[in-house]
C-alpha cells in the first residue's frame, strides 16, 4: 500500500506538469464512462434490477393469444382466470386487476386518481403486506360489500400528510364513501408507477361462467408459479386447461385459429416495449467508451516518448520492467479515475434528462450499482488504455535512451500497435455507426409515421363524473357536457371545444369490442374493432380529415336513427371495393346496429410503430342499449 501511494502521489505531480494532456484524456474518458454509466443506470432500473417482490423471478403474466386477430395478446376473461388459478400443481396463487379513473372528493378540490381494481388474492401473489393497516379479505372482494381502498405510499404522504391514523378513515371515491384499511409501503408499485389507489374488483358471480366471461379478456391475470414448477410443466397446464375449455365450449375457444394461453414474466411484461432499444444503445455507447480507450491509449502511446530518458534512469538505476509497467498503469489509473468521476456527474445528468423525456415507466437516479459499472469501467479503461503503452515503454533501449539517441517509440512494433489501434478503432467506429444507424431510423420511422390527427394546437383534458349523481337520467352527458363545450368554446384563442371518451395515447386505452357486421357472414376469429364514443366536433377539433360522408352533428342524439363512423382502416378491411355509407355496423353488447354515415382517415392510438387498427366511432349523444 505504501508503495502504491507513492505511485499515486508521483503520478499526480506528472500529470499536473502536463494539464493539457491530462485534462484532453479525462475528458475523453468522462465521455464514454459517462455515456455508458447511464445507459446502465436506465438499463438496471428498468430491465436488470431485481422485482420489489419476494421471489419476483416466479411472477408470470397470463394472457390469451388469439394470432389471427387485429389484437393478437388479450388478457383473460373471469372464465379463464377461474379455470387455470385451479391448477394449484403450478399456480401457487393468482389474482386479476384492471386500470380505472376515479376522482377523490374531501380532500380540498376534486382531484383524479390512478385506480387499480384488484381482487383480495392479488396481494397474495405478490407477497408483500401493507405498511399499516391489512390487505383485502375475500368478504372485501364480494360484489355489493362495505367500500374499502388501499393507498400508495406516495398517495398517503401527499393527500393525507403521512396521517398515522389513516387507517380507518372515510375517503370518498366518485362520491362514494370508502374506507382506507391500509398503506402499501414506499417500494411497491404495482402495476405501475402511477398507480394511487386499489379497491376491490368486486366482480359478479356469473363474471366466472361461460355467460358472463365468454369473450370479455378484459382482466389482467398474474399469477405466483409453485417453487417446484418449471416451464415444461407450466406450459402443459395452461394447454390441458386449453383443451378442456375448447372441448367444452368449442364457439368460443376454438383451436384450429391458434388460440392458446401463455405466460410471460412480470418482468419481461413490463419491459417488453423498451429493453431491445436499451441492450442497442448500451452496444452503442460501449462503442463510445471503447473509442475513448483507444484515444487515450494512443495519447499515452505518443507521450511515452518523451519520457524515454526519464524510463531509461529509472531502469539503469536497478527498477525492473514491471515496476515501470505499474507505475504508469498508476498513472493511467489517475486518469480514469478523474475521468469516472466526472463521467457519474454527466451521467447523473443524462438519467435525469431520461427521467423527464425518456420511456422509463418508473424512473430512477443513479444508484449503487450503476457507479460500482462505473467503477469497473474505470479498471478496464485503466488496462485497455494503458497496458500496451505501458509494455512497451518498459521494452526502451536503455543504453540508447540514455545516449539521448532515442526519443521516440517509433520501433518497427510500435509503428505496428499505432496501425493496430487505428484499426480497432475504425473496427469500433463502424460497429457504432451500425448500432446508431438501427436506432436512428426506428427513431425516424417513428416520426415519420402519420397519427392521424393534427398535433400542434391542441390542448387536452379529462374529466370523471361521479356515477352516483350522473347515471339516474340518461341524459346526463348531454346535460353537463354540452353546456361545457359551448363555455369553452367561448374562451379566447379556443376555436373548438368537444371530446371523447378516449383519447388517442391515453393511459386508459382505447377499447377493442367484437365487430358485428349483418351484412356480412360471421367470421372465425371474430371481427374486432376499437371503439370511440364522440361529441359533435371531435373530428374537426383534433384536425381527423373526413374522407367521405358527414360527421357527427348536435342532430345525431337519442331519438334519432343511430349512426356510426368508421376509419379507413375498417373500410379497406371489411368493405373492400364497395361504398361503405349506408352499411350497418354493431360492436359488443349494443343491440341494434348502427348506419355508417362517414368514414375518417386512421388514426394511431396506442403505438405508432404498429399497424393502424380497425376503428369505429358511435355519438356520445345517442345511448347504445345492450342487448340480453
Amino acid at each position: 500500500m505504501e508503495t502504491l501511494w507513492r505511485d499515486l502521489r508521483f503520478g499526480l505531480r506528472v500529470l499536473s506538469k502536463s494539464p493539457g494532456f491530462a485534462a484532453v484524456a479525462i475528458l475523453t474518458l468522462a465521455l464514454g464512462l459517462g455515456a455508458s454509466t447511464a445507459v446502465f443506470s436506465v438499463l438496471y432500473q428498468a430491465v436488470l434490477k431485481p422485482l420489489p417482490y419476494p421471489h419476483g423471478d416466479r411472477l408470470v403474466f397470463v394472457h390469451n393469444v388469439f394470432p389471427e386477430n387485429q389484437v393478437p395478446v388479450e388478457g383473460v376473461s373471469g372464465l379463464d382466470y377461474e379455470q387455470i388459478r385451479r391448477r394449484t400443481d403450478v399456480f401457487a396463487a393468482a389474482g386479476i386487476f384492471y386500470y380505472n379513473d376515479l376522482v377523490l372528493t374531501g380532500q380540498g378540490d376534486a382531484r383524479h386518481v390512478d385506480v387499480v381494481n384488484a381482487s383480495a388474492s392479488l396481494f397474495d401473489v405478490l407477497a408483500v403486506p401493507p405498511q399499516l393497516g391489512r390487505p383485502f379479505s375475500q368478504s372485501d372482494d364480494r360484489r355489493g360489500a362495505p367500500k374499502v381502498v388501499i393507498l400508495s405510499d406516495a398517495t398517503w404522504r401527499t393527500e393525507f400528510g403521512s396521517d398515522p391514523r389513516i387507517v380507518g378513515r372515510l375517503i370518498y371515491l366518485n362520491a362514494q364513501p370508502c374506507t382506507v384499511i391500509g398503506v402499501m409501503p414506499r417500494s411497491f408499485q404495482f402495476p405501475s408507477r402511477a398507480t394511487q389507489l386499489w379497491i376491490p374488483i368486486g366482480l359478479p358471480d356469473n363474471a366466472f361462467t361461460i355467460q358472463g366471461g365468454r369473450l370479455e379478456k378484459w382482466l389482467r391475470m398474474i399469477a405466483r408459479l409453485s417453487p417446484d414448477a418449471t416451464s415444461q410443466q407450466t406450459d402443459s397446464a395452461l394447454q390441458s386447461t386449453a383443451d378442456g375449455l375448447a372441448s367444452a365450449f368449442p364457439p368460443f375457444y376454438s383451436r384450429s385459429n391458434g388460440w392458446h394461453f401463455i405466460v410471460r414474466q412480470l418482468g419481461d411484461e413490463q419491459t417488453e416495449s423498451i429493453r431491445r432499444w436499451l441492450y442497442l444503445a448500451l452496444g452503442a455507447v460501449l462503442c463510445i467508451f471503447l473509442i475513448a480507450c483507444i484515444n487515450v491509449g494512443g495519447l499515452l502511446f505518443t507521450r511515452a516518448g518523451t519520457r524515454a530518458p526519464e524510463v531509461a534512469i529509472k531502469m539503469a538505476l536497478g527498477a525492473g520492467r514491471i515496476r515501470i509497467v505499474i507505475q504508469m498503469l498508476t498513472e493511467t489509473a489517475v486518469l480514469a479515475l478523474a475521468g469516472s468521476a466526472l463521467g457519474v456527474l454527466l451521467a447523473g445528468w443524462v438519467v435525469h434528462l431520461l427521467n423527464l423525456y425518456g420511456p422509463l415507466p418508473q424512473p430512477g437516479a443513479i444508484q449503487g450499482w450503476a457507479l460500482l459499472f462505473a467503477l469497473l469501467l474505470a479498471g478496464v479503461s485503466t488496462f485497455g488504455a494503458g497496458l500496451l503503452p505501458a509494455v512497451l515503454t518498459s521494452r526502451l533501449p536503455v543504453e540508447k535512451a540514455l545516449k539521448g539517441g532515442s526519443s521516440r517509440t517509433s520501433t518497427g512494433k510500435g509503428g505496428l500497435l499505432r496501425s493496430a489501434m487505428v484499426a480497432g478503432e475504425l473496427a469500433l467506429a463502424v460497429a457504432l455507426i451500425f448500432v446508431a444507424m438501427q436506432l436512428s431510423r426506428s427513431f425516424l420511422k417513428l416520426t415519420q409515421t402519420p397519427a392521424g390527427f393534427s398535433q400542434e394546437h391542441i390542448w387536452t383534458g379529462a374529466i370523471d363524473l361521479p356515477g352516483k349523481n350522473y347515471t339516474a337520467d340518461q341524459t346526463w352527458n348531454t346535460r353537463f357536457f354540452e353546456p361545457l363545450f359551448a363555455e369553452l368554446g367561448t374562451i379566447p384563442g379556443v376555436e373548438l371545444a368537444s371530446g371523447v371518451n378516449a383519447l388517442p395515447f391515453n393511459p386508459s386505452g382505447v377499447w377493442t369490442e367484437e365487430l358485428r357486421l349483418p351484412d356480412r357472414p360471421k367470421s372465425n376469429p371474430p371481427r374486432q374493432a376499437q371503439v370511440g364514443l364522440a361529441f359533435p366536433g371531435y373530428f374537426e377539433a383534433m384536425g381527423i380529415p373526413v374522407e367521405r360522408g358527414r360527421t357527427f352533428t348536435n342532430r345525431d342524439r337519442n331519438g334519432s336513427p343511430l349512426v356510426a363512423i368508421i376509419d379507413e382502416k375498417l373500410a379497406r378491411q371489411y368493405f373492400p371495393g364497395e361504398d361503405p355509407l349506408g352499411k350497418l355496423v354493431g360492436s359488443g353488447g349494443a343491440g341494434t346496429p348502427a348506419r355508417v354515415i362517414g368514414v375518417v382517415r386512421s388514426v394511431h392510438n396506442t403505438d405508432l410503430s404498429g399497424p393502424y387498427q380497425p376503428q369505429v366511432y358511435y355519438p356520445e349523444l345517442q345511448e347504445r342499449t345492450e342487448s340480453t
